[in-house]
């Protein structure tokens, strides 16, 4: 006969094993729970950050918006109202003419700032006439010029003459570089000196006798940072923000960018080398 086999089953103990498997799932669910709850307040947090900063009216980039948006309306209505007075004939000519220059100023620079804006900086290789740009800014210094007694000289490459290739466009390449180093070397000129402005193949420099720069300030001008503005021995604001601008829009646009002064003569020599 078979012998037979008798079964014993302990109830407690896989009832035990039970409950610690499902305390187990509990607890990793829990904790699983509570760290999608922990992720799901960082995002929600950083996206209020993020939405907070955006509609911040503090925020740098929302003010420059605010700027150029607000100061559009009001430069049209000066600008009518100018041509209005020029009619009426209760306004100086070359007044007229002075104050419609710089109006037309404001209204470029705006016009460029909304291209930035758009990535609308670079533009397909083209050639610039850089003596054309310079003459259209001098325009606005033409009073100031006459009161210093500064005359301007240009030095061309025969060849080249005053073009130069570039991949920038050229309303920024004007209002935001060329105008403010020329801007800059004609406020700080000697008074009764020359402004020399050499153009070439791929060069752009402008020439201007100035006081004594330290090493120190020269390297500063060179780095590509904001510079805090300094005075001279006039007690005039020196080579600050201009420069600056000068230097991030060249830095983008791959202009190599240069300051340095002659010992001897004291002539600053600003120069740009498109690559």
């Amino acid at each position: 006969m078979g012998r037979d086999i008798i079964y014993h089953f302990d109830l407690t103990k896989q009832f035990e094993a039970q409950m610690y498997k499902s305390l187990t799932n509990f607890i990793s669910f829990f904790i699983l729970s509570l760290i999608l709850c922990f992720l799901f307040f960082l995002y929600s947090k950083s996206r209020e950050k993020i939405y907070n900063q955006l509609i911040n009216i503090k925020n740098e980039s929302n003010l420059l918006k605010i700027l150029v948006h607000d100061i559009s309306n009001p430069i049209q209505v000066v600008s009518l109202g100018l041509q209005s007075m020029d009619i009426e004939q209760k306004i100086k000519p070359a007044l007229l003419k002075n104050l419609l220059n710089n109006q037309n100023i404001v209204a470029e620079v705006i016009h460029s700032i909304r291209m930035i804006f758009k990535d609308q900086i670079r533009s397909n290789e083209t050639q610039v006439n850089l003596k054309n740009l310079t003459e259209e800014i001098l325009l606005v210094h033409e009073e100031y010029l006459k009161r210093a007694g500064l005359k301007i000289r240009y030095e061309f490459d025969e060849d080249s003459g005053s073009f130069v290739k570039t991949k920038i466009n050229e309303k920024i390449l004007k209002n935001h570089i060329i105008r403010n180093i020329l801007s800059n070397s004609i406020k700080f000129s000697h008074h009764n000196s020359e402004l020399l402005i050499r153009i070439s193949k791929n060069h752009y420099g402008v020439y201007n006798q100035y006081s004594k720069l330290s090493s120190k300030k020269i390297e500063e001008l060179n780095k590509v940072k904001p510079q805090e503005s300094t005075l001279d021995e006039d007690n005039k604001s020196s080579l600050g923000l201009g420069m600056f601008i000068v230097k991030i829009f060249c830095h983008y646009a791959q202009i190599n960018f240069a300051i340095s002064q002659d010992e001897k003569s004291g002539v600053v020599a600003t120069e740009l080398t498109f690559s």
